[in-house]
């Protein structure tokens, strides 16, 4: 969930349609707590405790109104009312064999994220307004699909991706970004990759051959500018600057180094 706060799929919102949701609120998602974050939502009662072990470095709290603590092979025990200090122990155990860390978001963090769960409706709406927008603009060029939003689904737009065809436009995604940021002026990004392509996780031994993913996406995407404050005149710039990048790309204009 975590490029899909606030996205329905049947009625349903991401977070609730399996057992576990895991939401960033980094600084480029929809909503932000001041750069980094996150949440996890479950509908799973038994694993709330664990979730907020493993979120606080596996600490097991002791309610206040427990009596006796285990502690490794100690038992504290609370003979009266005045032993206030026991309940205020821990313990620190796995949790079925994994070990968490300190992953607690701050309060001004947390109070950030509140104010924007309040915008969130608004902020949906509008990243929705573009991107439609911008799918109208760019729907029937040759060689350029734009995002759809199937039946049932509510897409927020996190990012704004079109697939280049290459058969299509006569020329890769590649040839297709160049022309449209260099004589059109509107900048796209490739945002994803293979993880096997990483220097890191190969020296791990971590290999890879997935062809159809990296055919029919890796090579094929690009990704636009997508973000609440984009105007009326940002979007036109962008569908007037793929329109025509698309019709030089197509009779073999190329960017020269």
């Amino acid at each position: 969930c975590a490029h899909a706060v606030d996205a329905e799929y049947k009625g349903r919102k991401a977070g609730s349609c399996g057992d576990v949701g895991v939401f960033s609120f980094h600084s480029l998602k929809n909503i932000t707590t001041c750069g980094e974050g996150g949440m996890i939502t479950t509908q799973r009662d038994e694993w709330v405790k664990p979730i907020e072990a493993l979120r606080c470095m596996n600490l097991d709290q002791w309610p206040a109104t427990q009596k006796e603590f285990q502690f490794g092979p100690h038992v504290l025990k609370k003979e009266t009312k005045y032993d206030y200090w026991i309940p205020s122990h821990f313990d620190v155990n796995d949790v079925a064999g994994f070990w968490g860390n300190n992953y607690r978001m701050n309060e001004i963090q947390a109070a950030v994220g509140r104010a924007q769960v309040k915008k969130i409706d608004m902020l949906t709406e509008k990243r929705r307004e573009i991107g439609h927008a911008i799918t109208a603009g760019i729907r029937g060029i040759k060689g350029i699909t734009p995002v759809y939003e199937a039946k049932g689904y509510k897409h927020v737009f996190h990012l704004y991706t079109l697939c280049v065809e290459e058969e299509e436009l006569g020329a890769g995604r590649d040839d297709f970004l160049r022309v449209l940021y260099a004589e059109e002026g509107v900048q796209g990004i490739l945002h994803y990759q293979p993880t096997y392509h990483f220097t890191g996780l190969k020296k791990l031994g971590v290999t890879g051959h997935c062809p159809n993913a990296e055919k029919f996406f890796y090579k094929r995407e690009l990704n636009l500018p997508m973000h609440p404050r984009l105007t009326s005149q940002d979007v036109k710039n962008m569908v007037d600057g793929i329109r025509s990048a698309a019709e030089k790309v197509r009779r073999g204009h190329r960017v020269k180094a």
